[in-house]
């Protein structure tokens, strides 16, 4: 008998061990413990400017690439000094120091130790002031990290932009945005912001959700909702010079019961006598907040929206979630459950970190029974990743009401420009496996192992595609745009990429994709050729649209008719065209043509819409599939599941990447390009600045002296008189203003372009602007470099100055320095493409 029971006993001993060792093994160092996302610990760091604290910088839990954080910038006060507050939220400082460094971080300027500053006062608040030393440039650009330690085992860091101004006149621009923005809460002082106006038909007066500068009276003193300011407004000096500043505004107001962020951007130039106001925008997104009435019988109420809420559901609509104020929610329409699935506030952590919205969150799957995948990217303010930048997948798993973290990829990069990236592809297909764009690479990752692929490196824009619902990506191979046979065409769901191949001496590029249908054009090799504005023109004599079996659905193809670009929208092509004469074989633009298609557009089984209601406009609703059985009582909020170790994925950083241009207008990016021309562009469309991936500016709206002139600009006799090009007498004049002696006409010679020879004889940053303005390329007179422009019959001037009415230019023909009026000077400069060349250092 004791026998029989000692076996029973080592039996059960033994099955316990075996359950514990393969739960182990099964749950790969799962504690199996759940709880709630820990509260934020870091300290937040202000600037003081003129007696205001702005400039509120987060914190960074390791090192990050700078150059890409351009979220303000702080002036120094006399004597490069620089008083700060920081804000601890408890834990007292045990140091803090600080590195002042170049804008690409190469150059370490000073590093300092800070030992004087104040303990915290009542507010919660330790001061100091930093004395930097004596190695900085005037007027230029530095990168300030300040590194600060609480008593946890890692350093934390901050980054901002600084500079030793001259005048800036910022005193008057802060005042003038404040006043502006008390101003807007009282509707008898906003008398005086009419003048600052420029209300007219293109302001959309039917929201709240988006006020601007062309907006009328009552739309800018926000109608009949009288908001009350509940937080402390976040001031950010975004850019600034002498003459101009951006400025960003960041707060909450209520409205009755209700919260709602709003962001103000300024962008304002000193006259002679006053502040001018240039560009006025005002966003405003109310807060979902599951207390209060949120469905009405089958409406989820959303309420005022800057934009059209992230909306997903599941195949039979039966599970919808939804992304309202940088939150997640699940709502199932048959138990009427509502879940808040992802929120770094809640009411219980409300603060300013917690408030912070660099974020993103991108529902990646949802299953009928409730479960969700989906994604946190950006800057992570609070849980086990606070002060991280990078893309965590989650798995929502509605049986156990938990949140499970899958793996979790680390970025040294703001999160604007990781969302850049996530925008153009993040995807989930059903083997469990995540594709994402980072950095011009197709990564293929698989979630069970964390292990991962190079699907294909070096993708630039216009050179790949992806579709809508990122499940199909097309990209070219090959060198060039202007040269490549074939396109990989890919279905995410299935296993590997197929080829598109062009016909001998034709080149294929991929243009868009309409559902999963995918369209592309074909050009003869021969008929790719510059217009008149310098832009190539890929003229495709066939655009064809394929289905994900490569059936021709439809082929555009008509007799000397050439599609030169497409837009797709609502269910249309839209075909930009030219039309080739047969005789002298010049190009002529011709009305647009269209291609319908003629599938029905689906729509989701719970459907957004807009309602206008008299007192707050416009809002959104969803219409849900069933008439709702909500409760208050059945707000769920899911505990994360705990686990040792770490699920990080660092994704190997592919080094071969081309120069990329980074437009920034409105307060935040405004587009990536590896063309600096495109780049330039769009700044000019925008207001904005460029710069490239050292942060230097490679351009910058409205920075321009009213006349300048290069005065070492060497000048010698005439082209004819050298024995030489006028090319090759412009070369050798900007390789000397560039640093570097050399001549250039054995060179050309040789077979050179003008644009190698540049690139290899000077470490100048040389650009190329075919197609962009003359007003634009001033700009780079005014830094002082020349620019160089082709005209008729390859014969090339400098550009080495201009006044208000005139450009001065160096002709190599003639051996001369003339002015010439500025519109003849734009007539002959576009007449012949708009053709520049310059540089910056």
């Amino acid at each position: 008998m004791k026998k029989a029971i000692i076996k029973t006993g080592v039996c059960i001993v033994v099955f316990f061990i075996a359950v514990f060792i393969i739960s182990m093994i099964m749950n790969r160092g799962n504690t199996d413990l759940t709880a709630e996302v820990k509260s934020a610990t870091f300290p937040l760091v202000y600037m003081e400017v003129n007696n205001q604290y702005i400039n509120c910088l987060h914190g960074y839990a390791s090192d990050m690439e700078g150059n890409y954080l351009r979220d303000s910038i702080t002036p120094l006060q006399e004597s490069r000094s620089l008083p700060i507050k920081i804000k601890t939220f408890g834990p007292a400082i045990k140091s803090l120091s600080y590195e002042i460094r170049s804008m690409d971080m190469q150059r370490l300027v000073e590093n300092t130790e800070v030992k004087d500053y104040t303990q915290e006062d009542a507010n919660g608040y330790v001061s100091a002031t930093l004395y930097l030393k004596d190695l900085i440039e005037p007027e230029t650009e530095y990168l300030l990290v300040l590194k600060l330690n609480v008593g946890m085992s890692q350093e934390i860091r901050y980054y901002t932009r600084i500079i030793n101004p001259g005048e800036l006149y910022l005193t008057e621009k802060l005042d003038f945005v404040n006043e502006f923005h008390e101003k807007t809460f009282d509707k008898e002082k906003a008398k005086d912001l009419v003048k600052n106006m420029e209300t007219n038909a293109e302001g959309d007066n039917s929201s709240f959700g988006y006020v601007d500068i062309h907006s009328n009276f009552e739309q800018l003193t926000w109608g009949d909702l009288n908001p009350r300011v509940v937080t402390d407004p976040d001031l950010k000096i975004k850019e600034m010079d002498s003459e101009n500043a951006s400025i960003e505004m960041s707060y909450r107001v209520a409205v009755k019961e209700d919260l709602f962020d709003v962001k103000e951007f300024y962008r304002v130039r000193r006259g002679s006598e006053r502040i001018y106001l240039m560009e006025y925008e005002r966003t405003m997104d109310q807060i979902f907040d599951p207390d209060q009435t949120i469905l009405v019988k089958d409406q989820l109420l959303l309420g005022i929206s800057n934009q059209e809420p992230q909306l997903s559901e599941s195949t039979e609509g039966g599970i919808l979630c939804f992304v309202k104020g940088h939150s997640l929610y699940s709502y199932n329409n048959s138990t009427g459950y509502l879940a808040r699935l992802f929120s770094f506030w809640d009411k219980d952590n409300d603060d300013a970190r917690t408030r912070y919205n660099e974020h993103g969150i991108k529902v990646l799957s949802i299953d009928e029974a409730g479960n969700v995948r989906f994604m946190v990217y950006g800057y992570m303010n609070r849980g086990q990743h606070e002060g991280e930048v990078g893309a965590a997948i989650y798995y929502y798993d509605t049986v156990l009401n938990s949140i499970e973290e899958e793996i979790y990829i680390p970025s040294t990069k703001s999160y604007e420009l990781l969302k850049q990236d996530i925008d153009c592809l993040s995807y989930v297909n059903k083997r469990n496996t995540l594709y994402m764009m980072m950095d011009g690479t197709i990564y293929e990752i698989d979630l069970l192992s964390g292990t991962y692929n190079e699907v294909v490196t070096g993708l630039t824009e216009n050179r790949y595609v992806v579709s809508d619902d990122n499940s199909v990506v097309a990209w070219q191979t090959g060198d060039s745009i202007y040269s490549s046979d074939t396109i990989m065409l890919m279905n995410l769901n299935g296993m590997t990429p197929v080829e598109v191949k062009a016909n001998t001496g034709d080149t294929v590029v991929p243009l868009g994709f309409m559902d999963q249908d995918f369209i592309y054009g074909i050009a003869r090799k021969s008929d790719i050729a510059r217009d008149s504005m310098g832009r190539t023109v890929f003229p495709m004599y066939t655009v064809r649209i394929e289905d994900k079996e490569q059936n021709i659905l439809k082929e555009y193809e008509h007799n000397n008719i050439y599609v030169t670009n497409i837009n797709i929208k609502d269910n249309v092509i839209n075909l930009e065209r030219l039309q080739k004469d047969a005789e002298t074989g010049n190009y002529t633009i011709i009305a647009n043509d269209q291609i319908m298609n003629n599938l029905i557009e689906t729509t989701g089984r719970n459907v957004l819409k807009k309602v206008v209601t008299a007192e707050r406009e416009t809002t959104i609703q969803v219409t849900l599939t069933r008439e709702s059985s909500y409760k208050m009582s059945k707000l769920l909020t899911p505990k994360q599941v705990l686990y040792e170790g770490n699920h990080n994925v660092g994704l190997d950083k592919n080094q071969d990447i081309a120069d990329r241009y980074y437009v920034y207008a409105h307060g935040g990016i405004a587009g990536v390009y590896t063309d600096a021309a495109e780049a330039v562009n769009e700044a000019v469309r925008q207001y904005g600045v460029v710069v490239d991936d050292s942060c230097a500016y490679v351009w910058a709206y409205g920075v321009r002296a009213s006349a300048k002139e290069i005065e070492d600009i060497e000048i010698k006799q005439s082209a004819e008189a050298e024995g030489g090009s006028s090319l090759a007498i412009c070369l050798d004049a900007m390789l000397k203003s560039a640093g570097a002696y050399k001549e250039t006409s054995e060179l050309l010679s040789s077979g050179k372009n003008a644009m190698e020879i540049l690139k290899d004889n000077t470490d100048a940053h040389i650009l190329e602007l075919t197609g962009c303005s003359l007003d634009s390329v001033l700009y780079y007179i005014n830094r002082g470099f020349p620019v160089m422009v082709t005209i008729g019959n390859d014969e090339s001037l400098l550009i080495v100055g201009y006044d208000e009415k005139n450009t001065i230019l160096f002709r190599p023909t003639e051996g001369t320095i003339a002015k010439m009026g500025m519109n003849d000077s734009d007539d002959l400069f576009t007449q012949y493409g708009n053709k520049y060349i310059t540089f910056i250092k």
